[in-house]
């Protein structure tokens, strides 16, 4: 019978983030320097970029503490049913400016899939073949780091808010990436280990795609690098029937890439 090792959790604190709502206000504390440093210029940027979202209210180096207006609104329904509006907002964001943003490679997020590719090897060893295959054929097809654009950087359906119009949160993790990126992210997230994934990515792909107006380049490789980044998560949370579900997303990863 095969040994399924649990791995020690560390780093964590350094990568912690605290959350409150007070006041008309979203407060966050971060862990790290590195950490408070992106979200701050993330924040500025988004703030003054052409999408609705909680202006920056100002920031507290000493504690790494930023403060930002609270925005209205509902949650979607679905990724899918707000397909079409996240689309038309990454193309609107790609658009603007974002010169003092980081620039986030494909190496950068190859590196986290490879992060949390090597947990998923470790406690289901069974999958390590599969796991390595994927993650050889994304070193071998890395696209190159040419013409970044504005990009949320962790863009997904629960970063919506709908109102008179859709508004997006979060951009803590703003930065200078791929046209791909977020578009990947945003389809990424609909994959969570159940029979249906792949119907469901390929959909809620449709509907970004045609609101975004193009396919764009390298998408099939963010996309695959994209799920492997998330592949851990039914172990992380420990939901019932979890191995199953992380050989259906190391599955629906392999898809996307092949």
């Amino acid at each position: 019978m095969t040994t399924r090792r649990r791995p020690n959790a560390r780093r964590k604190a350094a990568r912690a983030r605290a959350v409150l709502r007070a006041n008309g206000l979203v407060l966050k504390a971060y862990g790290a320097e590195r950490q408070f440093a992106a979200a701050v210029a993330g924040l500025r940027a988004a703030s003054a970029g052409p999408l609705r979202t909680g202006a920056f209210a100002g920031a507290v180096p000493e504690l790494r503490l930023t403060a930002q207006r609270t925005v209205e609104g509902r949650r979607p329904e679905s990724a899918q049913e707000a397909g079409a509006a996240a689309g038309r907002l990454v193309a609107e964001l790609q658009g603007s400016a974002g010169e003092a943003l980081t620039v986030s490679p494909p190496e950068r997020q190859l590196d986290a899939a490879a992060r949390k590719a090597e947990l998923v090897a470790t406690v289901l060893p069974e999958l390590r073949p599969r796991v390595e295959a994927l993650l050889d054929r994304l070193r071998r097809d890395l696209p190159a780091a040419d013409s970044p654009v504005p990009a949320h950087g962790d863009f997904h359906v629960d970063q919506l808010l709908v109102g008179d119009e859709v508004a997006v949160v979060d951009f803590d993790q703003m930065c200078l990436a791929a046209p791909a990126l977020d578009l990947a992210t945003y389809a990424a997230d609909v994959v969570r280990g159940r029979d249906g994934d792949l119907e469901a990515v390929e959909a809620t792909l449709a509907a970004l795609l045609d609101g975004y107006g193009a396919r764009p380049d390298d998408l099939g490789w963010h996309l695959g690098a994209a799920i492997l980044g998330r592949v851990a998560h039914p172990f992380h949370r420990q939901v019932p029937d979890w191995p199953n579900r992380v050989d259906l997303m190391l599955r629906a990863a392999e898809a996307a890439r092949a």
